[in-house]
């Protein structure tokens, strides 16, 4: 009886043992699952940050500072064109209204020339001093456009600077959310194992 007493007793403890063996087991390999997926992410991550680290290399060839300096400088000067175009379309405006009342004036020298048999010298300089100034008005108005094409072109490049500042600045958000989810994953597998 007593024999048996103790057999059913170590049945129960060897039942006992396996079936804890076999939970350890299973959380063995899961801490082990959880180690490789560690090592892959840390690789993951390893790789993230060496073509973070690329990728600001390249943004710091990109803009150095004097190079922001200068675009800095650059857009002052052309915001003040812009002024200057505002001020041009204004004197543009007050130039056709002039042409206009040149060409007027023209059309009235003609038919005095028609009532004449000449126009003097004077009327004729009078005429192409007018005429020469509105063209050089013309020229100084197309310089101001050419200027305002720059201005374009560097807006397009402070949009595209930018834009890749963003694009860190979320490549960065990530990195951060990803580095956070490694610990959390990091701490619960340290703590399951004490």
């Amino acid at each position: 009886m007593f024999k048996k007493k103790s057999e059913h007793n170590f049945r129960k403890e060897f039942s006992a043992l396996s079936k804890r063996v076999d939970r350890l087991e299973k959380e063995l390999e899961r801490v082990e699952l959880l180690e490789k997926s560690l090592a892959h992410h840390e690789v993951v991550l390893a790789k993230k940050i060496a073509d973070m680290a690329g990728f600001e290399e390249e943004l710091k060839k990109l803009v150095r500072k004097d190079d922001f300096e200068e675009l800095r400088k650059k857009l002052r000067r052309l915001e003040q064109h812009e002024e200057l175009l505002a001020e041009n379309d204004r004197f543009m405006r007050e130039l056709v209204k002039e042409l206009s009342k040149v060409k007027e004036s023209h059309k009235l020298t003609r038919r005095r020339v028609m009532a004449k048999d000449h126009v003097s010298r004077n009327e004729c300089e009078e005429r192409f001093s007018t005429i020469r100034e509105a063209l050089e008005e013309l020229e100084h108005i197309r310089r101001a456009h050419k200027r305002k094409a720059e201005y374009k072109d560097i807006m397009v490049l402070r949009k595209e600077l930018h834009d890749r500042l963003s694009q860190l600045e979320y490549q960065n958000k990530l990195l951060m959310k990803y580095l956070k989810k490694v610990d959390e994953l990091f701490q619960r597998v340290l703590r399951k194992a004490d």
